[in-house]
């Protein structure tokens, strides 16, 4: 039996603005250009270097600017993206919230209020 399965958009049908580049990614490969052409320029003409010896300065501050352009965590988020998850994430691992349940422990009804993860019994409201 075969079974067709849709492609995933995000891989195989990917926004292609020029050469199979995306626009963020052809925006990136333009600004991590000219961060290392100013550095060759600034670097051979305060020192008085050589261009073609200066690039080998200016691609280790080039290569950051493509990594997070370029990489993508699991397919389909940046860097910048992956973090803003991870603060969220670490921000709401404990949710505050209060119970609208009264719970009957013996003749009693109790109210119960969620903090942090434990219970705390509050006086009791009788009916």
């Amino acid at each position: 039996m075969i079974v067709d399965i849709n492609k995933d958009f995000l891989t195989e049908y990917k926004d292609d603005l020029w050469k199979g580049f995306s626009g963020r990614e052809l925006g990136t490969i333009i600004v991590a250009g000219g961060v290392a052409a100013g550095i060759v320029a600034l670097i051979s003409g305060l020192s008085g270097m050589k261009p073609s010896d200066a690039v080998y300065i200016a691609l280790p501050a080039a290569f950051p600017i493509l990594l997070l352009g370029f990489f993508r965590y699991q397919g389909y988020l940046s860097p910048i993206e992956l973090m803003k998850e991870i603060v969220f994430t670490q921000r709401t691992r404990h949710l505050h919230f209060e119970s609208q349940d009264n719970v009957l422990i013996g003749t009693r009804k109790y109210k119960i209020y969620l903090t942090e993860g434990k219970q705390k019994k509050r006086k009791s409201c009788r009916s």
